[in-house]
């Protein structure tokens, strides 16, 4: 992924005044302001390929579009993080993705 030039890097909150937290996962459905909400009071957010439907609805029909690079589960992940952001823009973010999963 491309970072813009304009897009600070933000790195993780170090401080030991209050319990570091983090959240790593990724969710199907949409979520709502309440959740988007509970992941900006994160210090560090991971965001990982369950995120959006592509996942969800490949792993119902395996030879669907949803199955295909052009589904765009990156887009749903940025999005999300993106939301975080508007929130907080202090959460650092991070995309995780496995490449072993890649099929070719």
């Amino acid at each position: 992924l491309l970072i813009s030039t304009t897009t600070a890097i933000i790195a993780p909150n170090t401080s030991l005044a209050t319990v570091p937290v983090a959240y790593f996962g990724g969710n199907f459905a949409h979520r709502d302001d309440a959740n988007i909400g509970m992941l900006a009071k994160m210090r560090i957010v991971m965001i990982e390929k369950w995120e959006g439907h592509c996942w969800q609805e490949c792993l119902q029909q395996p030879r669907s579009p949803s199955c295909l690079p052009s589904c765009g589960v990156e887009n749903d992940i940025l999005s999300t993080m993106r939301r975080v952001k508007a929130v907080n823009p202090g959460t650092a973010t991070v995309l995780y993705w496995n490449l072993s999963l890649i099929h070719i």
